[in-house]
């Protein structure tokens, strides 16, 4: 869909990547399509981004600094695209469904996730989310939720900067060249993260 020219009715449709200008008059069928297709390259756009990762670092090895450039996105969304295009198998991905939609069945078995993707077909991801929790498709009822169940705020932000930080420093030669100081300082300075692990209940 980039610096494409569509023929509509007795109009036209330019589509770039940056957006599209509809010229005459288009058919409301063609501005339709136009959202069907934009819809169906979105929702697949992440899957082929981590295919694609996939494939690179298996053939030349980790380059997450230079996908970064490539593709202007953060190392978060890409090693999260990778991720979840390695769990969910190409041949077990629904058209209809988001990449949200796999991403919350790719820790299930292929066998589960299959199962949980043909149940998903029309459900939002927030039911889906529900049903996976209880372990059966949520009803009406279950969706309506405990009014005293606040939600928590999400920890993996803040799990993945530590992440990002710590690949960055390994990447830099700062780990392998630390003396036993410096390496006692930064243990000292993650021993709360630890604490916390540890004070989970199991």
């Amino acid at each position: 869909m980039s610096n494409e020219i569509i023929a509509a009715g007795d109009g036209k449709i330019s589509v770039t990547r940056l957006g599209a200008q509809f010229e005459g008059e288009v058919p409301e069928q063609a501005v339709s399509q136009l959202l069907r297709d934009a819809g169906s390259f979105t929702r697949g756009c992440l899957f082929i981004i981590g295919d694609a990762i996939n494939y690179a670092e298996g053939k030349w090895g980790e380059k997450y600094d230079q996908w970064m450039d490539i593709t202007g996105l953060e190392y978060q969304t890409l090693r999260h695209s990778s991720s979840i295009a390695a769990k969910v198998d190409l041949c077990r991905r629904r058209h209809n469904l988001t990449f949200e939609h796999h991403k919350l069945v790719a820790p299930l078995d292929p066998h589960e996730q299959e199962r949980w993707l043909e149940l998903a077909e029309g459900m939002s991801v927030r039911r889906l989310r529900k049903s996976l929790c209880l372990g059966r498709v949520a009803t009406e009822e279950d969706m309506e939720g405990d009014p005293n169940d606040k939600r928590t705020e999400n920890v993996v932000p803040y799990v993945t900067r530590i992440e990002i930080f710590w690949k960055k420093l390994v990447r830099n030669g700062w780990v392998k060249n630390a003396g036993p100081e410096k390496l006692r300082d930064f243990k000292v300075t993650l021993k709360p993260v630890v604490d916390i692990y540890n004070g989970l209940p199991d």
